[in-house]
Order: structure tokens, then sequence, then C-alpha cells
């Protein structure tokens, strides 16, 4: 329930971001206020799992799932499930500095560089390669939503 709530928060910020710079700018599309505002909100977000992996004592992961707030966090009594994710790389220390670089680029190319013509695959790669790395699984479904919207809507 709460992912459709944020979900729809995040429809509302975008359609109400876009309305608000219309007026300045009438011919700004949908499609690039999305993938600016779900963009960066995938880096702050996916940044967040980054920051909690370098906090952890390092090692190698179990397998490919991991926890972005290790122990003693407990799934299951957690709003947050300890931030799951999942990570092809064999330790949490380089996982964690590889989700905070994959942040920033997908902040710097959302905010800078989505508007150009492949700006929107670009950004469904980044997003991929932020869910190899460990940033999370909802992160990169937010940027691979915005990397679409910019790839496919129409006058975008």
């Amino acid at each position: 329930m709460s992912m459709i709530l944020e979900i729809a928060a995040l429809v509302i910020v975008t359609f109400s971001a876009w309305r608000v710079l219309r007026r300045t700018r009438p011919d700004l599309p949908v499609g690039r206020v999305a993938a600016v505002v779900l963009g960066v909100y995938a880096a702050f977000l996916g940044g967040a799992h980054g920051v909690f992996e370098l906090q952890q004592s390092g090692g190698a992961p179990d397998g490919i799932m991991i926890n972005a707030i290790g122990d003693p966090c407990e799934p299951a009594d957690e709003w947050h499930a300890c931030f799951p994710a999942m990570t092809v790389i064999p330790d949490i220390h380089a996982a964690g500095v590889l989700v905070l670089l994959t942040a920033a680029s997908i902040f710097v190319w959302s905010v800078f560089f989505v508007q150009r013509p492949r700006g929107g695959p670009v950004l469904v790669a980044l997003a991929v390669i932020f869910l190899l790395v460990g940033g999370g699984f909802f992160p990169p479904f937010y940027a691979i939503i915005g990397g679409i919207a910019r790839w496919r809507v129409k006058s975008a």
C-alpha cells in the first residue's frame, strides 16, 4: 500500500511541476519533467542504499540479495525492510561506492542531459546498472519509468 501512495505522490509532484513550469515555458514536454523528477528521486533514494552499504562491516554478501542496512536490522520488524537490494559485486563496501557513483551519474544525467535525443535510453541503462550494483529495487524502477517517459512520450 505504501508503494502505491509513493507512486501517486510522485505522479502528483511530476504533473504539478510540469503545470508550474509551463507558465514560463509553454512548450515544455511532460516527458522531460517526469524524467527529471523521477531520476532525481531515484538518485537520492538509491544513494541512501549506498550510504547504508558503506556503513556495514564489509565482507562478501551471502548471495546476490542483500540488505543495505545490516545487523541488527530485522526486515520483518522494520517498515523499510532494511532496504533490500541485489548486487553482483562481491564486496559490500565496493557495492556501496558503486551505488553512490551510479546515483551521482543518474542525478547529473537527469538534471543536465536527459533532454538530449537519447536521454531516455541512457537513463534506462543507468537504472539497470543501478539495480545490478545494489541500488535497491524501487529507485531503479523509478528511473526506468522516468527514462521511458522521456523516451516514449510524444513531443518529449
